[in-house]
């Protein structure tokens, strides 16, 4: 007679109804009861609640989860009467429930964790946590920063309810940035967060945690543990970014599987440890830098519609339970389970449904095109964008000579102790800066307005030829509503300082400087979003579908970096929306800056000293150069040639425009006379009437506004202010135009004329239509050429402003080059979890993915990135057989994707290195890096707002090197016919021999050429270097 068969092992499984009946559960339970030996127990939801514990099924281990509204300490009753073996520890699910928690215990274990603070309005509940209840004069909130003594978090942060159940989780974002929050939420149909711009103040209603930001580059990864061994981890678009769920075709959120590294394994086993839980879920916040950090601790979770995650984990909770009670019977099936896999590995058919997975995908809709350029099975390697912002305001500055007790106790109140006794000056950019600051100019303004006899204002506080400034300042101050610290900035510059009885030094007398416009247009937000849609449609295989399918499969490899200008950032934020097509119906861009740009002021900003006077000789050269064109001709055809980079004869051109624009300076200043005139009559109504308003009459001829909020007063304030720069006081009739003209206006005057006739066209200024037309005929010839006229100055001049720019960029293409296969890719050798080194040897380095943000002198939105070192290479991957499930044979390979968006010195210095950088060579017959053809274009055009230089990097199958082809777009058209301009279609740039290795090898020799002049100290020149004959 036979031995009595072993009984089947009871899994009992107690937990809500909703999850104990969940499809992925009852999947994972039916592959269980397949592998044989164990029989399932599902305790139903009115049992748990309802049943005492004694009449509980008895089994031998138990899967038993909390979840809303579970009776917890009746499960903990449950065990301690027949103690089965548990699979997640009840014990430690009470640590889950309280964010605190699961704080200190990542902190105990050393799992990295973005940096926290608490406010405790409750007691502790457990002595192995303890914290001392927050009093709530400890607790101070700021502007841009909560603290509790020493310790502060700045915005951007993450605040939190420290109960685990409540989902509605805020990011505060800095004033800098025009503050705001993102409330994230449970999902609701295709949302799961909401952008609230008017909410700045943190909730006092119970404990919270205050987390730092770490962006992400718009990705959250989603890590499944289970017990030591195990984790599968998934990657979302992060509801952070734009709050919109992506749904694919069957409604469910798109998640693709991806490779974790040996770091983040140890990670998710450390997790499962100290939490006791042999099933648990975690939220990873993974920086493009490839640091990881954990933000939350779910406890029960699975995965679903992954039949290799169900598969997996019913194996290994079936491994537990059975190894762990019924070991001799584990090994037994184990054995056979190794036999059965052994026999059934039929590799032909196996690559037959691979072969056919491939098959059906590349035939899907969204699949990519296999063409890259028209060239069959071509594949593209790189897209580099170098680009101009948008349409923007003029900027303007204006300065006011003060003695005034009130600005002089505003200096103070903001300035270092020892400030004054420096003569340090102060900059007021943040909202409550600028509203003190707003404070104390209304009412000196008022006090003007009341008290224009009294000698003691008039001699001591502000000189009569300031007045007329200090009330422009009160106009700018009032424009535009809330302070977003994007478009005003007051300087305060101390001229004179006196020791007061006690010995302090104290300011006397101030220089206030008010820097405002600059800010970019509606218009300049819709050709960004312009741009970024045509550059997704029409730069990637597969147009924008194509894209979309490389940046959710992780084969992106996408930065952005901007200057820290706001109207920059701004740009870079409205492309990216288009460009990866996120959602553009909230209307917040906050969240992109913060996600997806960083800032490098040296490379996309600075202007080196070396340059700075060079750059001064150039307009004085051009100065000269503009006085050529009178009767009788007279001009030295080399000093033209390098004028226009045309013929002698185009310098003709700039003597009528000098002539048209000084009559027509002196037509805009009658124009503008007659706002004067009506502003006056306003004030001297304003001043006999009880009400503030102006009169009916003067209203009715005040119906239609300038645009974008400016008031009519800084409008004529804004061309008296250029008429008075551009005109030179003591220049008399028969002057030279450099003489009677101050020509580094110039583009101030374009600027202001061309904002005028875009934005303003609605107010019908003749006199702004003809000037812009004469305007453009001069500025599109002049400005260009501040950056050197002859092609050795703008070379000289143009590798050195863009000396970091080209560093870069080289860096860039060295990706491409040294392995073009994979480019931004982990080059096989290296282990698990390492980037390998570059090819030069130098290695990369993990930077810290929590920034502190700054400010800078127009606005600083996303923290300040002042690295130097190689950018870290991307280590997030498709899993292998997710992409294999997707039709993607190249789950490795990334498309390298660099956009760098800058004002208009880097744009045409760098156009002017592309034009240029073939003299160089030592060769005496160089191939230039540009076309004739292109060439011939670029003298013509005017780089407008938004122009821009694409550079692509494509290999073709078999080519011994990838080839690389350049194109350039002028921008905005110049057309002056009203209405947001259109963006010119971009044209072929490159020379037909140009290669990658060509390019690279220029700009290195460029970037070392520029790096030697800001080395020297300046850009060496001479009043025949600059512009004539070298």
């Amino acid at each position: 007679m036979g031995e009595p068969e072993e009984p089947l092992l009871r899994l009992g499984v107690c937990a809500m109804a909703k999850k104990a009946r969940s499809k992925p559960m009852r999947a994972i339970l039916e592959r269980i009861e397949e592998h044989g030996g164990i029989e399932i127990v599902v305790w139903t939801e009115p049992f748990v609640y309802d049943a005492p514990v004694e009449e509980w099924p008895v089994v031998d281990c138990m899967v038993c989860f909390h979840s809303n509204g579970f009776p917890l300490e009746k499960a903990e009753a449950y065990v301690s009467l027949r103690s089965p073996l548990l699979i997640n520890s009840l014990k430690e699910q009470w640590w889950l429930l309280d964010r605190r928690k699961v704080s200190m215990t990542l902190e105990r274990v050393g799992v990295p964790a973005p940096r926290m603070l608490f406010v405790n309005r409750d007691a502790p509940d457990d002595p192995n946590f303890a914290w001392t209840p927050t009093e709530e004069g400890d607790f101070v909130e700021g502007d841009d920063f909560v603290a509790i003594g020493e310790r502060k978090i700045i915005k951007p942060f993450v605040e939190k309810p420290v109960d685990a159940n409540r989902h509605d989780v805020r990011i505060y974002f800095p004033s800098s940035a025009g503050g705001g929050c993102k409330s994230l939420f449970r999902k609701v149909g295709d949302r799961s967060g909401q952008w609230n711009p008017d909410i700045n103040r943190v909730r006092r209603d119970g404990s919270y945690v205050y987390e730092a930001f770490v962006p992400t580059g718009g990705i959250d990864v989603k890590v499944y543990a289970i017990a030591p061994s195990y984790a599968h981890a998934e990657a979302r678009k992060s509801p952070a970014v734009d709050g919109k769920v992506e749904r694919d075709a069957n409604g469910k959120e798109v998640r693709h599987a991806v490779r974790l590294l040996d770091d983040q394994k140890r990670v998710a086993s450390k997790i499962t440890s100290a939490f006791r839980q042999g099933v648990c879920g975690f939220d990873m916040l993974y920086t493009p830098i490839g640091t990881s950090y954990v933000c939350d601790v779910n406890g029960f979770s699975f995965v679903k519609g992954s039949e290799k995650y169900l598969n997996d984990a019913a194996a290994l909770l079936h491994t537990i339970c059975m190894a762990s009670l019924r070991p001799a019977r584990f090994l037994e099936i184990w054995d056979r389970r190794q036999e059965e896999v052994a026999a059934s590995g039929d590799t032909d058919d196996v690559e037959d449904r691979r072969t056919a997975v491939r098959r059906l995908s590349s035939a899907m809709p969204n699949a990519p095109s296999p063409r890259a350029d028209g060239v069959s099975g071509e594949e593209l390697l790189a897209v580099l964008i170098v680009a101009r912002h948008g349409d923007r305001t003029p900027k303007m500055k204006c300065k006011v000579n003060t003695g005034d007790p009130a600005l002089l106790s505003l200096y103070h109140r903001w300035a270092p102790e020892d400030a004054a006794a420096k003569k340090k000056e102060v900059k007021l950019k943040r909202p409550r800066q600028l509203r003190d600051a707003q404070q104390v100019v209304a009412k000196l303004v008022e006090e003007l307005a009341s008290s224009t006899e009294s000698s003691d204002l008039a001699s001591s506080a502000v000189d009569d030829s300031d007045e007329r400034k200090l009330k422009l300042m009160h106009e700018v101050l009032q424009e535009g509503g809330h302070f977003s610290g994007l478009n005003r900035k007051l300087q305060l510059k101390v001229k004179k300082s006196a020791a007061d009885e006690s010995g302090l030094f104290r300011a006397t007398k101030l220089q206030a400087i008010m820097k405002y416009g600059g800010l970019l247009t509606p218009c300049g937000c819709h050709q960004a979003e312009a741009f970024g849609r045509d550059a997704a449609a029409t730069l990637y295989p597969g147009g924008a579908a194509g894209l979309m399918r490389l940046h959710s499969t992780f084969r992106l490899d996408f930065r952005c970096y901007t200057s820290d200008e706001g109207r920059v950032q701004q740009t870079a934020a409205h492309w990216i929306r288009t460009f990866l097509n996120l959602d553009t119906s909230t209307g917040d861009i906050t969240p992109i800056l913060f996600n997806y740009i960083n800032i490098d002021t040296k490379m996309l900003d600075e202007m080196p000293h070396a340059v700075e006077a060079t750059i001064e000789r150039a307009r004085a050269r051009i100065g000269e150069l503009s006085a050529l064109g009178r009767a009788g001709g007279g001009g030295d055809d080399s000093l033209a040639d390098g004028l226009s980079f045309h013929t002698a004869g185009k310098v003709a051109d700039l003597q009528p425009a000098v002539k048209a624009a000084q009559g027509d300076g002196s037509e805009t200043s009658g124009a503008a006379s007659d706002d004067e005139r009506e502003d006056k009559e306003r004030d001297s109504l304003v001043r006999q009437s009880d009400s503030p308003e102006p009169a009916p009459r003067l209203l009715s001829r005040r119906q239609k506004k300038p645009a974008l909020g400016e008031s009519l007063y800084s409008a004529w304030m804004r061309w008296s202010s250029i008429r008075r720069a551009f005109l030179r006081d003591e220049a008399v009739e028969g002057d030279s135009p450099s003489t009677a003209f101050d020509l580094s206006k110039i583009s101030d005057i374009f600027d202001s004329a061309y904002y005028d006739t875009v934005h303003n066209a609605h107010l019908r200024l003749p006199q702004v239509v003809e000037l812009f037309a004469a305007i453009r005929q001069f500025a599109t010839r002049v400005v260009p050429n501040e950056y050197g006229g002859l092609p050795t100055r703008r070379l000289k001049i143009g590798s050195t402003i863009c000396a970091p720019l080209l560093s870069k960029l080289t860096k860039d293409i060295d990706k491409c080059l040294s392995d073009p296969s994979r480019p931004g890719v982990v080059k096989e050798g290296a282990a698990a979890g390492e980037a390998a080194s570059d090819d030069d040897g130098s290695r990369t380095f993990r930077r810290a993915a929590v920034r502190v943000c700054g400010v800078s002198d127009e606005a600083a939105v996303p923290p300040q990135n002042s690295f130097q070192a190689e950018e870290e290479q991307e280590l997030l991957f498709l899993d292998v057989e997710e992409a294999e499930s997707k039709g993607i044979r190249t789950a490795r390979r990334r498309v390298l994707t660099r956009a760098y968006f800058t004002s208009e010195s880097h744009i045409m210095s760098f156009v002017n290195v592309l034009r240029t950088a073939h003299l160089l060579d030592n060769k005496a017959a160089a191939v230039p890096l540009v076309s004739e053809e292109a060439e011939a274009h670029l003298a013509a055009d005017y780089l407008g707002y938004l122009s821009a230089v694409v550079i692509r990097v494509l290999q073709a199958p078999g080519a011994a090197a990838p080839r690389v082809e350049m194109q350039v777009s002028a921008g905005a058209s110049l057309d002056g016919t009203g209405g947001c301009p259109a963006l010119e279609p971009r044209r072929r740039l490159d020379h037909p021999q140009l290669t990658l290795e060509r390019l690279h090898a220029a700009l290195r020799s460029c970037e070392e050429y520029g790096s030697k002049q800001i080395n020297w100290g300046s850009v060496e020149s001479s009043a025949e270097d600059l512009l004539g004959a070298e």
